[in-house]
């Protein structure tokens, strides 16, 4: 029997490849999303979209349809209904510039060929990206299937913008991913370099269009991998693995992006090694504090990753981790940048001084 996919070796970035998908399509902002199943997959992913746009002080709803498969069209099919769908999603909006096209555990079993719907004439570009995961895929695979799917419309005319980069992979989910991103950028202008388009968030459809045109991607971590592996080979753009996380590895990712582009970095380097040191003396009053943390379940004290961001804190701060220590948290993905790491630090104080 093979176990790979039992709840008790689930982890919850292994949850539904439909979802993963919607999490990257819905943030095409003249785009609508067809979900192409049970009238059910689509309200369970917009409650979940609802309650983390909330949670995120935001009540923007993900604008998405349904090809409503009930029990006829499961016995018979529902190809039919899949392209009624997108005709009528795309004459009811006038401001639409494309469709995305996912399908279901439903679809899938019984055999539905979205794909050839999806290659129908219509009268926008209408993608279908996989993302049944009863037959093996989670929401990684969505998540990747999506990423790809939507390069898949760019241009093959490459501009070439020298100074620009990608931010390819966002977790769109995540609840500091605005905050991520702001200290990314931050960093980048440090270098004089700006964001060609974030690969997929808060884009229009226009913006797919560029994604070869930037001299370098920045993968949000190393589970887009594959995206980045993908992007290389189709446009012949590089790329850095992961975000800067902590103090000591965003020196090294300033390093990386002066080799890279070849430029004086001398300057930014000075900037960011000052305002980390205002940083560790704002935070004088955790030193020698004893600890335990808390690991999300994505992570083990082992990963180097991990190992690096902990025991640069624990020296920077003389932090002495116990098993009967203050319990703190340490997130998952790590903390981005100088700023990220101040975040962290500021958590750990209401925890050690509360």
């Amino acid at each position: 029997m093979n176990s790979k996919n039992l709840h008790l070796n689930s982890r919850r970035f292994s949850g539904c490849t439909l979802t993963g998908a919607l999490s990257v399509t819905t943030q095409v902002k003249d785009g609508i999303t067809v979900i192409h199943g049970p009238e059910g997959c689509v309200h369970h992913n917009l409650s979940l979209f609802h309650a983390l746009s909330v949670d995120n002080g935001s009540l923007e709803m993900p604008v998405l349809s349904c090809s409503g498969m009930d029990q006829e069209r499961i016995i018979f099919g529902g190809e039919d209904a899949l392209e009624n769908s997108i005709r009528d999603a795309i004459s009811s909006d006038s401001g639409l510039k494309s469709v995305f096209v996912l399908s279901t555990c439903v679809a899938d079993t019984i055999g539905d060929d979205a794909g050839s719907v999806c290659s129908k004439d219509y009268d926008l570009p209408v993608t279908f990206i996989p993302t049944s995961g009863f037959l093996g895929g989670v929401f990684q695979n969505g998540f990747e299937n999506a990423l790809k799917n939507l390069a898949l419309q760019c241009s093959e005319n490459v501009s070439g913008k020298k100074m620009t980069v990608n931010i390819v992979g966002e977790k769109n989910l995540e609840f500091e991913v605005e905050s991520n991103y702001s200290e990314l950028n931050r960093i980048l202008e440090l270098l004089g370099l700006s964001v060609n388009i974030r690969h997929v968030r808060g884009c229009k459809t226009g913006d797919l269009y560029s994604v070869g045109d930037a001299a370098l991607n920045i993968l949000r971590d190393h589970s887009v991998l594959k995206v980045g592996e993908y992007l290389m080979e189709r446009y012949g753009t590089g790329y850095v693995e992961g975000f800067p996380i902590g103090f000591s590895g965003t020196l090294e990712f300033i390093r990386k992006l002066g080799d890279m582009f070849a430029m004086d970095i001398s300057g930014a380097l000075g900037f960011e090694h000052d305002l980390q040191l205002k940083i560790i003396d704002e935070f004088d009053d955790i030193c020698g504090s004893s600890v335990c943390f808390i690991y999300p379940e994505q992570l083990t004290i082992d990963d180097a990753s991990v190992r690096s961001v902990i025991d640069e804190l624990c020296g920077l701060f003389n932090l002495k981790i116990r098993k009967d220590g203050i319990p703190v948290p340490f997130p998952f993905p790590g903390p981005v940048g100088s700023t990220g790491t101040k975040r962290l630090l500021h958590r750990w104080r209401r925890v050690l001084n509360g």
